[in-house]
């Protein structure tokens, strides 16, 4: 009976309250308000960090790996953008002062090759250079003049297609010289 319909109407902790079942729909009501503005607030709250994370963080990072795409494609000429707060700053700056770095190293690497090249063309005796897989990658004025090819078609070439057995062992020397 009794038990039954108290537990109909929400329960006999109700009655012992004191509350009626208009009040306790009421005091519902205001709580369902109170959670929905709580909950309003707290996704507006958490749109505007990520909205900040975004633009202090993402934008900067992203323009960070443009930058790196630019320096992969040679490009040391234009500056790594400043952009973004605290760590993300200080890793772009240290970015563009490697890029930097890297822009001297190779016009400092330019001008020793340039200094080469004149010291190996004014030599008076024959100078070819190869690299690992023995193509010539320097070959003076005078080389030239002792095997018949023109510099310009030397550059390049395999060793023994311009100049004779090359030989692989460094330390054996070969006198055989292949003429054009």
């Amino acid at each position: 009976g009794d038990g039954g319909s108290a537990r109909r109407r929400g329960g006999p902790w109700r009655r012992a309250l004191g509350g009626s079942d208009a009040g306790s729909s009421a005091d519902g009501n205001r709580w369902g308000g109170q959670f929905l503005r709580v909950g309003t607030l707290a996704i507006g709250l958490a749109l505007l960090l990520v909205w900040l994370t975004t633009r202090s963080v993402a934008r900067p990072i992203l323009a960070l790996a443009a930058a790196s795409r630019q320096i992969a494609a040679g490009d040391l000429a234009t500056p790594i953008p400043h952009s973004g707060e605290g760590e993300v700053r200080l890793l772009a700056q240290s970015f563009d002062y490697m890029r930097g770095e890297l822009q001297s190293a190779l016009s400092d690497l330019a001008l020793e090759k340039s200094r080469y090249e004149g010291i190996v063309a004014s030599m008076a005796d024959a100078v070819v250079t190869t690299d690992t897989a023995l193509r010539i990658t320097a070959f003076n004025p005078a080389a030239s003049a002792l095997t018949g090819w023109s510099v310009a078609e030397a550059l390049g070439r395999p060793c023994a297609q311009v100049i004779g057995d090359c030989g692989h062992d460094p330390g054996q020397s070969k006198s055989v010289l292949k003429r054009r």
